[in-house]
């Protein structure tokens, strides 16, 4: 479990208002939360190649490996499309596959499952 037990999320207090209320609906969904922010902080501090080659295990495709490694870095699916000259409906295609794949429900998951991933490698 990346959270500590009793914690379901983590807010940057940077974050604007409008966040904070995205952030409480989806721990009051079950789901945990972490902040862009403090997932990009996190990472850079884990090292430069924080995701595992072993995620070959769970059939990502190339395109979602370049994804998730995007999305760990914080970015929102319209930077990640103009990254990699898709559209944003095409980027959102590729993350329903990548959840399915991982067998998480959000972005947030998605960066957990990485870092865990990383931590065990």
């Amino acid at each position: 479990e990346a959270f500590p037990p009793g914690i379901a999320g983590l807010f940057s207090k940077e974050e604007p208002p409008e966040a904070l209320a995205a952030a409480i609906r989806q721990v009051a969904r079950g789901q945990h939360y972490l902040s862009p922010a403090l997932a990009v902080s996190i990472l850079q501090h884990s090292g430069p190649k924080y995701l595992p080659n072993n995620l070959d295990q769970k059939k990502l495709s190339e395109r979602e490996r370049e994804i998730l490694e995007l999305l760990s870095q914080g970015l929102s699916n319209k930077a990640i499309a103009s990254r990699l000259y898709i559209s944003v409906r095409t980027v959102e295609g590729h993350l329903d596959k990548l959840y399915a794949h991982l067998g998480v429900h959000s972005r947030t998951e998605a960066v957990i499952f990485a870092m865990q991933q990383a931590k065990n490698r």
